[in-house]
């Protein structure tokens, strides 16, 4: 009994460890092609101490090919809501993320059945410093750093929300960067 849960924490911490080094891609400062799916799984493994065993998550992971981007930004995208996503939940609850091509962009769908927002919050999320928590427990920077990032990589992030309906964050990022725009920001132009 003794050496199962030896092992099992030996196998939860090598797998820590591994979705660190994927969420973080240190030094990727560069475009690179990355899988969405293996950053959302990374960044699902980080968070899962904070989820209590009444949230559950629905992956509904469609086929999309490896997209060109800043993967560890990306991540920060997928952490930032993630964790608001379950912040917004209050006990149990139900995340979904969904992703899918269309046309030329990948779409990421991140779905909370929490407490949602009314009109006034949702037109200000993403204004730095805007926050609803309590002092102490969030900067007001993490929605408006995520739509910098999505900015960034051609893309936009858009947000549906109603009190006591949950909230949305639909994500639509270009599959390829146009090439100037891969030169210019890799440093070689």
């Amino acid at each position: 009994m003794l050496l199962e849960g030896i092992q099992e924490g030996a196998n939860r911490t090598t797998q820590i460890v591994k979705s660190l080094g994927h969420f973080s891609r240190v030094g990727e400062e560069q475009w690179s092609m990355s899988d969405i799916h293996e950053g959302i799984d990374s960044t699902l493994t980080l968070l899962s101490g904070e989820m209590g065993p009444g949230i559950t998550i629905q992956r509904n992971f469609g086929a999309l090919p490896e997209i060109e981007c800043f993967p560890g930004k990306l991540n920060q995208v997928f952490m930032n809501l993630l964790s608001n996503a379950i912040q917004a939940i209050e006990k149990k609850g139900v995340i979904t993320i969904k992703t899918w091509a269309e046309a030329t962009n990948a779409m990421v769908s991140i779905t909370d059945n929490g407490k949602g927002m009314p009109e006034e919050v949702r037109r200000r999320i993403f204004e730095p410093f805007f926050s609803t928590k309590e002092m102490g427990k969030g900067s007001g920077l993490g929605l408006s750093i995520c739509y910098h990032i999505i900015s960034q990589h051609h893309g936009q992030i858009l947000v549906k929300s109603e009190p006591g309906a949950g909230t949305e964050f639909i994500i639509s990022i270009p599959l390829k960067q146009q090439a100037e725009e891969s030169v210019t920001n890799n440093g070689e132009a």
